[in-house]
């Protein structure tokens, strides 16, 4: 078993997240830091397979920070702020909470709007979108944006949830990550590389540094209101006739 726990140790330094998934699934028993562990190196290989950069940069440490893992009162395990002693999720159950959150937001997106999870808390929001697969009564599909700052709350969130399914949130293209604090340039570079995705319109709020976020993103909105306003401005400038002068 020491060996066993040596070699997964390997993988998990040598960021080989498929190496470590396959042995720490075949560990038995488990305890709780190995199941924390498998989920994590679950969601980073995912990452490697379909996104890359973000696999390189979540799997540049295997640390929550100041971040640790709690048992609610309702039986579902949830992420306090240690220094602060607070909890990263809206409220004592966190998975009524995001269904609530999640019912609230989909029947008002329109065709072509995008929908911006503000903070990702303790994962249960972003479990709960994905679970629906972002789909709205009429069928269509809503590409959804996560805006997280806190990468060290990105990694305690990997591994309390495992988000490496198929389907997942990980793997679907219709979600993006912006996660880092160059989150502003990542949201701007989705909304001009991928035509499928716009600037978030209806918003789920979910962190204690909304005041900084809604700030920097209504920067971002105005500036997309002033580009297009130009681009109409031209739109209309080349329509307008021309005149010319006597000969």
């Amino acid at each position: 078993l020491d060996a066993r726990r040596d070699a997964i140790e390997a993988a998990l330094l040598a960021r080989r997240w498929a190496r470590a998934t396959a042995l720490l699934e075949q560990l038995e028993p488990k305890r709780s830091i190995e199941q924390q562990l498998l989920r994590f190196a679950r969601n980073l290989a995912a990452f490697e397979q379909h996104r890359p950069e973000l696999a390189e940069r979540l799997g540049a440490a295997i640390d929550p920070g100041p971040y640790r893992f709690i048992e609610l009162p309702a039986g579902e395990r949830s992420i306090i702020h240690a220094g602060e002693r607070r909890l990263v999720a809206c409220g004592q159950d966190p998975a009524a909470t995001a269904r609530r959150v999640v019912d609230q937001l989909l029947p008002h997106v329109e065709d072509g709007a995008a929908l911006g999870v503000m903070g990702v808390g303790d994962g249960a929001i972003l479990r709960e979108l994905a679970g629906r697969r972002n789909v709205l009564p009429n069928g269509m599909v809503v590409p959804a944006v996560l805006v997280e700052p806190d990468l060290e709350l990105v990694r305690a969130c990997l591994m309390l949830h495992d988000f490496s399914q198929p389907d997942g949130p990980i793997a679907r293209p219709a979600f993006a990550w912006c996660v880092g604090g160059d989150w502003p340039q990542q949201l701007q570079q989705l909304i001009e590389q991928q035509p499928h995705f716009s600037m978030p319109q209806h918003l789920a709020w979910n962190t204690p540094h909304a005041g900084a976020i809604r700030q920097t993103f209504d920067q971002l909105l105005e500036r997309e209101a002033q580009q297009l306003a130009e681009v109409r401005e031209a739109i209309l400038a080349r329509s307008r006739p021309r005149k010319f002068g006597k000969e």
